[in-house]
């Protein structure tokens, strides 16, 4: 989100810069149309009322027609304006975050780490073998989209949940265990809507199943103001998520790679505007380091400018080796926000709470998966299994789990 002050005075650096994530130039022309429109309204409304001041003052009883007219005018434009103030939000709401200037129109990799290998066996069909999952299982409980974790596999799955949050708790980021039920207000701060409303889950009251935590850990401090020594404030949650994305015909072909309900571990810190780049190249160090403790290989991409989520001036995916593919897969995206969510959530800090002549500021937040489980849980299955078609256990999870192995 931009205010409407940012936006006129920096109007043809972001045009440019929006233009390279696929706003119209058009759309980009009416935003500010719209906002002069209503400045202009407002102005109007404040020119009335000096004029109906004036008018009581001079003479109350002898303008009594004038001011009667003025009044008239006036609720008129309190109309008009509050239609316009409407229409200038929806428009300012539907544009990205700007992408910042160390970005290109390609994926860079950034760095790579571990020995990649080739295996046999899809994670599918491991977790088949073993009778660790089962989709039918899934299918007749929910419909299509949906897995059950069984008996081994749902053990593995709970220490991977764990094992992710120690991490991060280790790293200094502290526990949350959060609600799934989001208000529209709390979507609407880190920019899940209204843009990506066709994408959730919606209560018939009116409250939505979380995407991600991302979401409820930066609402814990919506419409708050924030003490300046506090930051960065470093949080991590797991919940389980859910989208509506997944349901699309294959899925249990592709495994447990796009479902509809799955559980992610979330990392999500607010800082002072200066050090948000650092913040970011460290919260990808932290995410990624999940993945050297287990040892699977992995790489680091910077997105493109046109290939970021729409709250993120700048991203780095690591992608997880799955050797049976002998390819790569997303398994975290770690982003820098800027002001974008906490100028939406109302999110502000002050060096000093009690001097009311400070200015607030607004920290700067970002978000990364640190990782999405059901991912991790399948680059295991690939990377570990053994010829005689065993899995192995990575040895940070045994302190977890009742095996160090998995024999059919």
């Amino acid at each position: 989100m931009y205010s409407y002050k940012f936006i006129k005075e920096n109007f043809d650096v972001l045009k440019q810069r929006l233009k390279l994530r696929g706003a119209e130039e058009t759309h980009l022309d009416q935003t500010l149309k719209s906002i002069e429109t209503l400045n202009s309204l407002q102005q109007e409304i404040v020119d009335l009322n000096t004029k109906r001041n004036k008018l009581i003052e001079q003479d109350a009883r002898g303008n009594a027609d004038e001011i009667r007219k003025v009044k008239e005018q006036l609720a008129d434009l309190s109309n008009k304006l509050h239609s316009q103030e409407q229409i200038t939000k929806d428009l300012v709401d539907s544009l990205p975050n700007i992408p910042d200037e160390s970005l290109t129109g390609q994926g860079e990799i950034i760095r790579s780490w571990g020995v990649k290998t080739s295996k046999p066996l899809s994670h599918h069909e491991i977790a088949k073998k073993l009778s660790l999952t089962s989709f039918e299982e899934g299918v007749s409980i929910s419909g299509s989209g949906f897995v059950v974790y069984k008996d081994r596999g749902a053990e593995l799955y709970r220490a991977l949940i764990s094992f992710t949050l120690d991490l991060n708790k280790s790293k200094g980021y502290e526990e949350r265990w959060l609600p799934v039920l989001l208000l529209p207000s709390s979507l609407y701060g880190t920019a899940q809507l209204p843009k990506f409303e066709e994408d959730l889950f919606k209560t018939t009251d009116g409250k939505y199943l979380s995407p991600t935590s991302e979401s409820q850990l930066v609402n814990i401090y919506r419409n708050q103001i924030l003490e300046a020594s506090k930051l960065p404030i470093k949080l991590t949650a797991n919940t389980t998520c859910f989208r509506k994305e997944a349901g699309a015909a294959g899925t249990e072909d592709a495994g447990i790679i796009r479902l509809h309900q799955f559980s992610k571990t979330e990392i999500v810190s607010f800082c002072r505007e200066q050090d948000s780049f650092q913040v970011l190249e460290q919260m990808v160090l932290d995410a990624s380091s999940i993945l050297e403790a287990l040892n699977l290989p992995y790489q680091v991409v910077q997105l493109a400018y046109d290939d970021m989520g729409f709250a993120a001036t700048k991203t780095y995916d690591i992608e997880v080796w799955f050797p049976a593919e002998s390819r790569y897969r997303e398994i975290s995206s770690v982003s820098n926000t800027l002001n974008f969510q906490s100028l939406r959530a109302k999110i502000r800090y002050k060096e000093n709470l009690l001097d009311k002549s400070e200015k607030a500021k607004y920290p700067h937040l970002l978000n990364g998966s640190s990782l999405a489980i059901d991912r991790l849980f399948a680059a295991i299955l690939e990377n570990y299994q053994q010829e005689d078609g065993s899995l192995s256990i990575p040895e940070p999870l045994w302190k977890y789990l009742s095996f160090k192995e998995i024999r059919n």
